[in-house]
């Protein structure tokens, strides 16, 4: 799957790539958000994440 995200297509209607995420899996790496994140596409996986203090916007150094 092609990881460019933002781009005009997506601004004006981001559900056709949100769909495409979440049909190609419910994890996905990007460099595009802050130098580099993990895309959750599962909202049960989303809300487990951010109720679980293990995780961390902090990286390691």
């Amino acid at each position: 799957m092609d990881t460019t995200f933002i781009n005009s297509a997506f601004l004006i209607d981001p559900y056709p790539t949100y769909h495409a995420l979440r049909a190609a899996g419910p994890l996905h790496w990007s460099k595009e958000f802050c130098g580099g994140a993990w895309l959750l596409t599962n909202y049960t996986d989303v809300a487990n994440v951010l109720r679980d203090p293990s995780f961390s916007a902090q990286r390691a150094s």
